[in-house]
């Protein structure tokens, strides 16, 4: 039987070595004329007038792998018998295991994030189990996720967003938002857009949009966590998030090395200059991570992005800190699911913890009535009952405490979730 090579480069040169017999080899370029050790290549449409029933592979040694095999199916090829020749891996890949399914545009929802409105926190979160919510009363596939900046092109608009720098803002979409999508299962796209108009090009052409009937001279609310209790009530599963199969190896391969089939004890801290009174009591989780037997638990410390390059208190010597998972919100995720329990102060990262099928979390609320953001009332206006574990959570070890983050609290916490099956 023949083997087929298309394309004359470097690449060809090992194909030849490795892959073919050097003797019942033949050559093909879409011109034709190229010589390969003294062998004229053939043109691809004199190819198509050969025999294919004798040949056995023919592999494209070429980076142009899918317009080759377009034109190869046009002239009648069977797909089953294209490899390709990975540069990458120096490997060959069949064709039919490395082509991109076609996409229909009409399974996409477009989901807007309209920066006029919406916070670039973890508010995003919420953000997207509504979204995903919609995409499943419309029966759509996939969810393309596009944010809209508070920049217009249009004169009578003013963005006034608050809180954070230009560059901040832009620092906390790429980390925070941007990577908060790619833990949806659904998402086929995250786009940012230049200016708010940008986002008419979706609109006018009929597309399936989130919120219904977006516009983008008409900001619609902020989504957020008060957003979620109806359908939490009509028992939809809101338990969406996902981190991304590369992530999940990659904290897999960390925890391998250093765990050695101890439990994981992640530990998130709160270490911002915003609001510092709300940060963890760093000397009662280093406290806290002494006490654990090291023979069964290993702690494992995620910072604050924003101190995840400082130097940890000496305290901390027994535990295991992994700066990964500060700076890369899917790694994070990762790390939720992989652990036994994490742990953490209420925070924006640790919210998803809630939405995470299987996860195991301890949170550590301390009302706070002269901080509107810690305040019984904004609590009570969430959701939550002062003193009870959250409703929006997906499982029973999922669970609040009540209380400031004191050694004693957390080990009686700890306790507590350890007898949660």
């Amino acid at each position: 039987m023949l083997t087929v090579l298309y394309g004359v480069n470097s690449g060809t040169e090992i194909c030849f070595e490795r892959y073919t017999d050097q003797l019942n080899v033949a050559f093909v370029t879409t011109q034709g004329g190229e010589t390969f050790r003294g062998n004229v290549s053939t043109s691809l449409e004199e190819f198509s007038k050969a025999d294919f029933s004798v040949i056995d592979k023919l592999i494209i040694c070429s980076s142009f792998v899918g317009e080759i095999t377009k034109s190869l199916l046009d002239v009648g090829f069977p797909l089953s018998r294209v490899y390709c020749f990975d540069t990458y891996h120096v490997e060959l890949s069949p064709i039919s295991s490395i082509v991109r399914p076609r996409i229909d545009k009409s399974e996409i929802l477009y989901a807007f994030y309209d920066l006029a409105n919406n916070w670039i926190t973890f508010d995003c979160i919420a953000y997207c189990i509504l979204a995903d919510l919609e995409r499943r009363r419309l029966g759509k596939k996939y969810i393309h996720f596009v944010i809209v900046p508070d920049v217009s092109s249009e004169v009578d608009f003013v963005g006034a967003f608050q809180c954070h720098s230009e560059s901040d803002k832009a620092w906390r979409l790429d980390h925070i938002v941007k990577s908060v999508f790619t833990c949806v299962p659904a998402v086929v796209g995250v786009s940012s857009l230049a200016y708010r108009e940008e986002a008419d090009f979706y609109t006018h052409r009929g597309a399936s949009c989130f919120p219904q009937g977006y516009k983008s001279n008409a900001p619609v609310k902020n989504l957020a966590h008060a957003e979620l209790l109806r359908p939490k009530r009509d028992g939809l599963d809101m338990s969406i998030f996902q981190a991304p199969p590369t992530a999940i190896s990659l904290v897999s391969s960390f925890l391998d090395k250093y765990a050695n089939g101890r439990k994981v004890v992640a530990i998130n801290l709160r270490e911002s200059d915003i609001q510092s009174s709300r940060n963890s009591l760093l000397s009662e989780w280093a406290k806290f991570c002494q006490s654990l037997d090291e023979s069964r638990y290993l702690p494992v410390i995620v910072r604050d992005f924003y101190a995840s390059l400082d130097p940890l208190p000496k305290e901390f010597n027994n535990a295991l800190v992994m700066p990964q998972a500060s700076a890369d919100f899917a790694i994070r995720a990762a790390l939720y699911q992989k652990a036994y329990v994490n742990m953490s102060i209420t925070n924006g990262p640790f919210y998803m913890l809630n939405f995470i099928k299987g996860a195991r979390s301890i949170t550590f609320v301390e009302l706070d009535d002269d901080n509107p953001c810690m305040s019984e009332s904004t609590w009570n206006g969430a959701g939550y009952t002062v003193g009870e574990d959250v409703v929006l959570r997906d499982n029973d070890a999922q669970q609040i405490f009540w209380g400031r983050d004191t050694f004693e609290n957390i080990q009686q916490a700890f306790a507590r979730l350890e007898t949660v099956a």
